[in-house]
């Protein structure tokens, strides 16, 4: 028993190294991605999917003027899809030290819903960012197509032996 214990404690402490010493995950390309940046838009807005068993959506905002980002005080951001109907919403009321870019996702709840796919090949979200800046509510609007690819329902009953 004597003999044992040494190569057990090292077998731990080699194990908690490796746990210890792992790099972190990186952040994984996403499947689809598009760039709604209009002349005269104050936000740069970008909304991109992971598709999978899991599918999730998201997006990245980028207030394009730095002499305001310190006047930020509240952010929201709504996205609604049509057909399916769904969408997530984000929102920080008390924004401190804004660096001008918001980035959020969260899984797609409206992705592997089972109704049909309507009439419609085609699926698309509006996006309104509304912000607070010195007391004033100002708000933009951006719309996506979004991609077949992260519908669940859309790949089902499909033959792959092809």
């Amino acid at each position: 028993m004597k003999q044992l214990l040494p190569l057990v404690i090292i077998a731990a402490l080699i194990a908690g190294a490796m746990i210890f010493f792992q790099d972190p995950e990186e952040e994984r390309e996403p499947d689809w991605s598009r760039n709604s940046a209009m002349a005269g838009s104050p936000w740069s807005f970008t909304m991109y999917a992971h598709y999978g068993d899991e599918p999730e959506i998201g997006f990245t905002a980028e207030f394009i003027n730095e002499e305001e980002w310190e006047t930020i005080e509240a952010v929201e951001v709504f996205i609604a899809t049509h057909e399916p109907p769904g969408g997530l919403y984000y929102q920080d009321l008390d924004v401190e030290n804004f660096e001008g870019t918001l980035t959020y996702q969260e899984p797609c709840s409206f992705c592997d819903m089972e109704e049909a796919f309507y009439d419609t090949m085609t699926t698309y979200a509006t996006v309104k960012v509304a912000w607070q800046a010195d007391g004033e509510v100002y708000d933009h609007f951006h719309h996506f197509q979004l991609p077949h690819g992260l519908f669940k329902h859309e790949n089902e009953g499909e033959n792959t032996n092809e």
